[in-house]
C-alpha cells in the first residue's frame, strides 16, 4: 500500500524539485510535473476549466499528489464542489491515476476518496498511452458529475421507511458489503443520524448512514463497497445512470 507521507501544500514549481530517475526497458517514471501539464492540456483540449487546489509532495519527491477543481456553467458549484486529480510515483510503489469526486480526500495510509478514473502503470509505453486516457477522463467529466448528482436527487426524493430500510441493511449484509460490524454501524447511523441534514427519512439519509460505516471497512475495499451499495439502492429507487449526448 503506498503511503504518501506529504508535507504541507508546495506550489506547481515544487513539484519537480527531485532529480526524476532513470528509466529502463520496463519502468519509466513520469515527473509529476509533466502529469499536471498533461491535466490541465486535456481539460482544455476538452472545453474545461480547471484550477489548481492543491499539490502535496513526499519529503523526497517520489510521491505526489494533485487537486483541482473543476469549473463548468454546466455544474453548480455552489453548495457542492467538483473536483479533479492525481496520485503519481516514480518510487514503483504506485501507478499513475486519476480521480474524480464532489471533494477529493487523499489519506497518508494510501486511501483516496474518490472515484478512480484512470490507472496506468509506468511501462515503457506509458506517455504514448496517459494522455489519451487523461483526455477521456477529462472528456466524460462533467457527465460523470451530472449524473452522480442526478443520483443524489433522486435519493433525496424517494421517503423510506424502517420496514424498508431494515430491508435493505439486511441485502447490504448479505452481499457482503457490510460486516457484522458495519452492519450494527450503519443501524444506528440510521435511526440516530450524527447530522441533522441527514435526519429526513429518505433514501438519501439511508445512504450517508451506508457510507458511515464503511468508515471502518478496509480502506481499499470503499469505494467498491459504496458502488454496491449504489447499485442496491438504484434498483429500489428506479434510478438510472443518464447517458448525455457526447458522452463515451
Amino acid at each position: 500500500m503506498a503511503k504518501l507521507k506529504a508535507t504541507a501544500p508546495v506550489s506547481v514549481e515544487a513539484l519537480d524539485a527531485h532529480p526524476l530517475p532513470q528509466a529502463t526497458e520496463t519502468f519509466h517514471p513520469v515527473a509529476h510535473g509533466s502529469l499536471h501539464n498533461m491535466f490541465l492540456q486535456a481539460s482544455e483540449a476538452a472545453g474545461l476549466t480547471v484550477v489548481p487546489a492543491k499539490f502535496q509532495l513526499a519529503p523526497n519527491g517520489e510521491m505526489a499528489i494533485g487537486t483541482y477543481n473543476l469549473i463548468d456553467s454546466r455544474l453548480d458549484t455552489t453548495e457542492t464542489k467538483a473536483q479533479i486529480g492525481w496520485f503519481n510515483s516514480w518510487d514503483k510503489s504506485c501507478s499513475a491515476r486519476m480521480y474524480m469526486a464532489d471533494e477529493i480526500k487523499w489519506c497518508t495510509n494510501g486511501m483516496v476518496f474518490a472515484m478512480r478514473v484512470l490507472a496506468r502503470k509506468h511501462t515503457a509505453n506509458i506517455l504514448a498511452d496517459l494522455p489519451g486516457g487523461i483526455a477521456k477522463a477529462m472528456h466524460d467529466a462533467v457527465p460523470k458529475f451530472l449524473g452522480n448528482r442526478m443520483r443524489i436527487d433522486t435519493y433525496k426524493s424517494v421517503a423510506l421507511e424502517t420496514k424498508d430500510a431494515d430491508h435493505l441493511l439486511m441485502e447490504h449484509w448479505r452481499q457482503g458489503i457490510l460486516g457484522d460490524r458495519q452492519l450494527k454501524r450503519a443501524h444506528s447511523e440510521w435511526v440516530e443520524p450524527t447530522y441533522n441534514a441527514f435526519k429526513p427519512r429518505s433514501v438519501w439519509s439511508f445512504h450517508n448512514a451506508i457510507t458511515e460505516s464503511l468508515k471502518s471497512a478496509v480502506v481499499f475495499d470503499a469505494p467498491h463497497l459504496t458502488t454496491l451499495s449504489n447499485d442496491i439502492l438504484d434498483a429500489y429507487t428506479n434510478f438510472s445512470e443518464p447517458v448525455f449526448a457526447g458522452a463515451n
